[in-house]
């Protein structure tokens, strides 16, 4: 599988947004094995280490529980103690995770957690495959039979980790072999991986944190990791994958090199995919226009386009296609007012196709920008005034509110689920009680 472990799906984008991090997400040239026919590792089990230990279907790197950190003392191996005490990033790093639970280890775009933006969960059925570990094995998002023979109502799978009730860090604590931080204030339970004990019988998922059973893809039965979060959706430990693989990790599960006689598998050939489409405001006046290209095939030039109704466009500015992956533009000067953006691609031959339609609200008390994803999945809401809290209202043109959400304090992005909208004009409107901002949008074109 090649990927760049940068997602389709709207997503923080500068440094400032992943606190703590040295840089922001860039495209990167992941190529990753995965065996068809994972098998059963009945020796000693395989630790995860750092970096990724499995994709997501869209292609982003999953990384396991750990933030690189462990405790002073407790055997530094491959950046983790394989037998000490381990930091949790979720609880140490999630402050930095954005509306989707990512952020850049550096420059790669990864996820400790599920990435709820990926896919859009049903309690009442069975979950999809999510990804895949590097054993081969799938993951599947946190909904499953109750039984694993395929019957039996469809429930949350739960881990069988179980946060420790002790306050101490002991030697020999869940297979340590050195003691550990003094639990207090700075080091609390639940911010050490190895705070969390495997308790057989405690959940529905075993040490590796998945089970043998029946799904829709597999009706013969499988061994599946499973996705764990409890009933607020807030991710469980160990999150995905347990501290060990089930299954035997292929040594070449990453490399450049694609063996002789292997099967190449491609989409089909577009013109053009522009996968990433944002419009951030700069001193409310400058809009910065950025696309992200995956597949560049016979395109001749760019147009920015911008419109007052978000029906007829103008072009604002030329850009010549020059088979390089990131572009930018800049309309400048504008005034309050409200803007929709788009980006119009022409071929050689001249045809032409546009991307979606980015939409922004300049006022004084700040910007509005909402961005339509392509997969019309999801509707992301930025807002730059971040000093309190905001309700993100859906609204049809008859009046009703047909989606809602809230902008906490220090949140500048929510992403709404709209698979369920229909197409057609809508106002988006964020409020904080005493000054509201208002954007038209335009679902489905």
């Amino acid at each position: 599988m090649s990927s760049t472990s940068i997602p389709s799906y709207s997503f923080g984008t500068s440094t400032p947004y992943w606190p703590g991090n040295p840089g922001s997400p860039t495209a990167q040239t992941l190529r990753t094995k995965f065996t068809r026919t994972p098998v059963v590792n009945s020796g000693v089990k395989t630790n995860t280490g750092l970096g990724a230990i499995g994709l997501w279907i869209n292609g982003m790197a999953l990384f396991n529980a750990k933030d690189a950190f462990y405790w002073n003392g407790s055997g530094f191996s491959m950046g983790i103690s394989p037998t000490g005490w381990n930091r949790n990033a979720f609880y140490w790093e999630g402050s930095s995770f954005d509306q989707c639970n990512g952020h850049p280890a550096n420059v790669l775009y990864h996820n400790h957690v599920y990435a709820i933006c990926m896919t859009a969960e049903n309690a009442s059925a069975h979950s999809k495959i999510v990804g895949y570990a590097m054993d081969g094995f799938p993951i599947y998002g946190p909904y499953a039979y109750s039984n694993t023979d395929g019957t039996g109502a469809i429930k949350r799978m739960t881990s069988s980790y179980v946060l420790t009730s002790s306050t101490s860090r002991a030697s020999g604590t869940n297979g340590t072999t050195t003691n550990g931080p003094p639990v207090n204030s700075t080091y609390p339970l639940g911010s050490m991986c190895e705070d969390y004990v495997y308790t057989s019988g405690a959940g529905d998922l075993d040490l590796y944190n998945g089970r043998i059973c029946v799904t829709p893809e597999y009706p013969s039965g499988t061994y599946a990791y499973f996705v764990t979060i409890d009933a607020l959706n807030v991710p469980q430990y160990p999150f995905v994958i347990g501290p060990k693989y089930y299954g035997v990790v292929a040594s070449t599960s990453t490399s450049a090199t694609i063996p002789v006689g292997a099967t190449l598998y491609t989409g089909q050939s577009l013109p053009v995919d522009i996968y990433d489409f944002t419009v951030s405001v700069h001193n409310n006046k400058t809009a910065s226009i950025r696309w992200v290209v995956g597949t560049e095939i016979n395109v001749d030039h760019y147009d920015v386009q911008r419109s007052s109704n978000g029906s007829v466009f103008t072009t604002v500015q030329n850009v010549t296609a020059t088979n390089n992956s990131n572009y930018q533009a800049n309309d400048e000067n504008l005034a309050a007012g409200k803007y929709f953006y788009r980006i119009k691609t022409t071929d050689r031959d001249g045809s032409y196709t546009y991307s979606s339609i980015v939409s922004i609200n300049i006022t004084k008390s700040g910007t509005l920008i909402i961005h339509n994803n392509t997969s019309k999945d999801l509707l992301t809401i930025q807002s730059d005034n971040a000093l309190v809290k905001r309700d993100v209202i859906l609204i049809n043109m008859n009046g009703q509110i047909i989606n809602k959400g809230v902008l906490q304090q220090g949140m500048t992005l929510l992403n709404m689920n709209i698979q369920t909208v229909y197409e057609g004009v809508y106002v988006v409107k964020v409020t904080d009680g005493k000054n509201t901002t208002t954007a038209k949008i335009i679902l489905g074109h």
